[in-house]
């Protein structure tokens, strides 16, 4: 298949849902741990919108690992590679520096920063702040 074929969007949308049920089957399985979100609301381990993927996870040893695996298979299984120049990974305030930096080097995945934007949403770490909007006002 070509670039510019009319089956290729078809293609990747499929390929897009194999790597979407890899992540959940290692969750389901409990291969790979989630990331701690608040309690009562809906347990999340990947984002995805057309080539974009965001990927939660506790970080643990066991989870790197599995997630490795999972990004392998799925680059054996669609021919597709991880672009590792273009990926980043993000850490919370708390996890220390020499387990960033063991992480880092597990991975080969460089380290980004908060604030940065997903999909044009501006991500940040921490709690949003009540921001006043000024009122509108209907000129009639």
């Amino acid at each position: 298949m070509r670039l510019g074929d009319p089956l290729s969007p078809y293609l990747f949308i499929i390929l897009q849902e194999v790597l979407s049920r890899l992540l959940k089957n290692s969750v389901v399985e409990n291969r790979f741990s989630q990331f701690s979100q608040a309690r009562g609301t809906i347990q999340i381990s990947h984002l995805m919108y057309a080539d974009d993927v965001v990927i939660f996870t506790n970080g643990s040893t066991r989870s790197i690992q599995e997630l490795l695996f999972v990004l392998d298979t799925y680059e054996k299984w669609s021919g597709q590679r991880i672009n590792k120049e273009k990926t980043t990974i993000f850490f919370s305030q708390k996890i220390s520096l020499g387990r960033k930096r063991a992480l880092m080097t597990m991975t080969g995945i460089s380290e980004g920063c908060f604030p940065f934007k997903y999909l044009g949403v501006p991500i940040i770490l921490g709690r949003l702040k009540h921001i006043h909007l000024p009122k509108m006002v209907n000129k009639v």
